[in-house]
């Protein structure tokens, strides 16, 4: 009998033969812009968010201690390491999927909850590498803001502007801490640098990632730029008091703030 899982095993291997990227960043930071402009390029493919992290491990892990509560007669329980296989090779089979072709030389997702789990990810795909899109935290939070449902300037506004803070300043500090210890696998992207002079900025990104920096890769890329987003919300005196609380020293590392 044929074994018909002989060619998805290939494709894994494939998977698992090329380097790891993860395009990392808080929500409305221009990471979902920048997935797409990256994946233009001839020689990479970036998956979207998979939500491996949240929506897969996490339920996973209630799976896999079920079961080994339920092992009866000394049977074989699944260990931490076999749970790190079991989600690797999931996030394999989805990387699969992109069914990269020949001149393809590096693969990977973009995902903002993927920031406040890298320790997680290099677990599972030790030496990844990461690129971490910023933007000033005053936008994003404006940005979310403008999906909000709360009334503006009332208390659950007011919350709301808090949460949008503590998640850009929870996955920002989180990938510098990352990068920190690993620089020779973390590049920081400033969306106002990339808007503002797009060749440069993302050829110095693309020369790290030792990806083709050739004029015809370049305007591959640059053809898939959006214009940069200005949010609707503007934030008061209150709201920005608050923010300064959770953001102010990393907009000063970022220079955004003096």
């Amino acid at each position: 009998m044929p074994n018909r899982l002989a060619p998805l095993d290939d494709r894994l291997a494939a998977v698992y033969a090329r380097p790891l990227l993860l395009v990392v960043g808080a929500p409305h930071c221009g990471f979902e812009a920048a997935r797409a402009l990256l994946d233009s390029h001839p020689q990479l493919r970036l998956a979207p968010d998979g939500h491996f992290t949240d929506r897969f491990a996490v339920p996973l892990k209630d799976v896999v201690g079920d079961y080994n509560e339920g092992l009866e007669g000394g049977g074989a329980a699944f260990t931490q390491s076999d749970f790190l296989h079991l989600v690797r090779t999931a996030v394999a089979l989805s990387l699969a999927k992109l069914e990269p072709e020949a001149g393809v030389r590096m693969i990977g997702c973009a995902a903002a909850v993927h920031a406040h789990n890298l320790d997680f990810w290099e677990l599972m795909f030790p030496g990844l590498t990461i690129l971490h899109v910023v933007r000033d935290g005053r936008t994003a939070v404006a940005a979310a803001l403008d999906e909000a449902s709360a009334d503006p300037h009332s208390e659950a506004w007011y919350a709301a502007a808090d949460a949008a803070a503590y998640a850009w300043t929870d996955a920002t500090r989180t990938a510098c801490g990352f990068g920190a210890s690993r620089p020779e696998r973390y590049f920081e992207l400033r969306w106002e640098d990339l808007a503002a002079d797009p060749h440069t900025h993302l050829g110095a990104a693309l020369r790290f990632l030792e990806l083709d920096v050739g004029s015809q890769a370049l305007a591959s890329c640059l053809a898939r730029l959006p214009e940069p987003a200005t949010p609707r919300t503007t934030l008061d005196g209150r709201a920005m008091q608050r923010l300064l609380q959770h953001q102010g020293p990393l907009l000063r590392q970022f220079g955004y703030a003096s």
